[in-house]
């Protein structure tokens, strides 16, 4: 730790603020104090509990904790956020794979479906054939107009059946895009929100203790420079109502009064 910035080889402000400016922290310059307790004035201020530079160490050291103790907080709490919509997207792929599954249970209905009409078709039509073989002499103008309506009914029931299936599966479609573009949307906005909440709060923590460092350095800086700090009371002479002491002093020659400014005296009147 260099100690030579100050007025003397002892550990001082100006040491301190050096020492933080060097990439040192608050308590890496307390520790190094608590080692070398014989490098601080021997004053009763600056030894712990005089309210001087070691207390004002000391005070930035807790300040620093709990800021840390805050961030870890906030960080837990973050993370436990993080957790909680990993565990909304794992509900959202389980509910995509229940419309999945769905869909393909829809699908494999409507082959069921269009079988089992195929099947009966066939079996009108082989039905309508063996009839047809049987009375073809007799009802063949007969047959055939009977069978070209049965024509035409099946083809308007296939096509009203394959409509049908058509639009329940551009319903379902369109129903699972704007499901999954909701729960898209919603994830979105809650993990932007979540971000900008903690990076205000991060910024906020931060501006905070760069000004209490300001305030607690602008504090440090006024008591260090002589020409801020409080100057020492002169002496001064006896009161000018005591003019019966002022007699017997200039009876005996003397004034009996002097002045000084801060340590030094700046006048005297013998």
């Amino acid at each position: 730790m260099n100690t030579s910035y100050g007025a003397s080889n002892l550990f001082g402000h100006q040491d301190y603020y050096q020492a933080l400016n060097s990439g040192m922290s608050n308590q890496q310059i307390l520790s190094w104090i608590n080692s070398n307790m014989g490098q601080l004035s021997k004053g009763p201020k600056n030894q712990p509990g005089g309210g001087g530079l070691y207390d004002e160490i000391q005070a930035a050291v807790q300040q620093d904790q709990r800021l840390a103790a805050d961030k870890a907080a906030k960080q837990q709490q973050l993370q436990q956020q993080q957790a909680a919509m990993a565990q909304l997207q794992q509900s959202f792929d389980a509910r995509m794979a229940a419309v999945n599954a769905q869909m393909l249970e829809q699908q494999q209905s409507y082959s069921s479906t269009l079988a089992e009409q195929t099947a009966k078709f066939n079996a009108t039509q082989q039905a309508q054939q063996a009839q047809y073989a049987t009375d073809l002499r007799s009802m063949q103008d007969s047959f055939s107009q009977k069978y070209s309506q049965q024509n035409q009914l099946y083809a308007g029931n296939l096509a009203a059946v394959r409509n049908e299936l058509t639009a329940r599966q551009e319903k379902q479609a369109e129903k699972y895009a704007a499901n999954i573009l909701n729960m898209q949307n919603t994830y979105n906005t809650n993990r932007l929100a979540q971000e900008q909440k903690y990076n205000d709060n991060i910024l906020n923590m931060q501006n905070t203790f760069k000004e209490q460092q300001k305030q607690l350095k602008d504090t440090l800086n006024a008591k260090a420079n002589p020409h801020t700090r409080q100057t020492q009371v002169g002496v001064q002479a006896p009161d000018a109502k005591d003019k019966a002491g002022a007699a017997k002093l200039q009876a005996r020659g003397t004034k009996g009064s002097f002045n000084r400014a801060g340590l030094r005296i700046q006048g005297l009147n013998i």
